[in-house]
């Protein structure tokens, strides 16, 4: 393993013109289910490697350089002890499947290291959220194109900063989810999107919603006078239009500050994160089937 340093980053990646930072954990598991039972001609599954592999070849085709940074998940302690049932039904459908996902693919990050432009990063105690969100900001203050490729809501979040977000990439190009699908979805700006989710919960992480019979409209009224301002202040500002809703809110501001600190990223500019390489043989990557990348990397590298 290479372990290397962010002054390492600047001097080796400063041609790099776009920086793609992926959620590993959710492309681990969407690959799992499209590809679940494929495997090669000896029988050694390799659905996530074909996957992930053949994502990797599609983005550093076509000219563009660009650098891959895979963000990994640890364990968010703090967040499990703030609310034991955070994220409880995806901990209960790993355990009825019976598969440890991730003892499937331990070869994987030496397959997709072999190509220089892919890294690794972990943080033991952090979500892949957080690393995402923390190499963004880094990325983006250097000027570089930055994206983030992830399909959860939160991410949503680095949307005003400038990060753009992608769920899909086609023919060369990104799928990129922007203003005109949170207003779609959520029908407010992505600047109050922290606030809004807040209140409104999240079923995915199961994050209950805090009102779950309050006029969606009110809620969209009440966040745009906590942006900026402490949820005390918003109190202040929106009780003159409408007390009886500031009532109900204030009665559940306990709820309110677990679910902010459960969905707030914390890109933690100030800490370093393990970001690394961790490069294989192409014994592996033929292990595993994977004619196609192995061709790749023959004309690629």
């Amino acid at each position: 393993m290479e372990i290397l340093q962010k002054g390492n980053l600047l001097e080796e990646f400063n041609e790099v013109e776009e920086v793609v930072l992926l959620d590993y954990s959710w492309l681990i598991y969407r690959y799992y289910y499209v590809h679940g039972e494929m495997s090669n001609g000896a029988g050694v599954f390799n659905g996530i490697h074909f996957g992930i592999s053949t994502l990797v070849k599609y983005f550093l085709r076509g000219g563009k350089k660009r650098l891959l940074v895979f963000c990994k998940d640890g364990y968010p302690e703090e967040k499990y002890k703030l609310f034991e049932d955070y994220k409880k039904r995806r901990r209960i459908e790993c355990e009825e499947d019976h598969v440890d996902v991730f003892s499937l693919v331990e070869d994987l990050e030496e397959i997709v290291c072999i190509v220089p432009n892919v890294l690794f990063t972990y943080d033991k105690k952090r979500e892949a959220d957080d690393l995402l969100a923390h190499w963004a900001y880094f990325f983006k203050a250097l000027g570089k194109h930055t994206v983030v490729f992830s399909g959860d809501n939160d991410l949503l979040q680095l949307l005003p900063q400038g990060i753009f977000i992608s769920r899909g990439f086609k023919n060369s190009r990104h799928e990129y989810v922007g203003e005109d699908y949170v207003f779609k979805k959520f029908g407010i700006p992505s600047v109050y999107l922290l606030m809004y989710r807040t209140i409104i919960g999240d079923p995915s992480d199961d994050i209950p919603p805090i009102f779950p019979r309050l006029r969606r409209a009110f809620i969209r009224d009440f966040v745009k006078f906590w942006h900026g301002n402490s949820i005390q202040e918003a109190f202040d500002m929106f009780q003159p239009l409408n007390p009886k809703i500031v009532a109900i809110i204030r009665e559940k501001l306990p709820e309110i500050k677990r679910n902010y600190e459960l969905m707030k990223l914390f890109p933690l500019q100030n800490q370093d994160f393990l970001i690394y390489r961790n490069p294989g043989t192409r014994k592996l990557v033929l292990k595993y089937g994977l004619r196609s990348f192995d061709k790749f990397l023959t004309e690629e590298l």
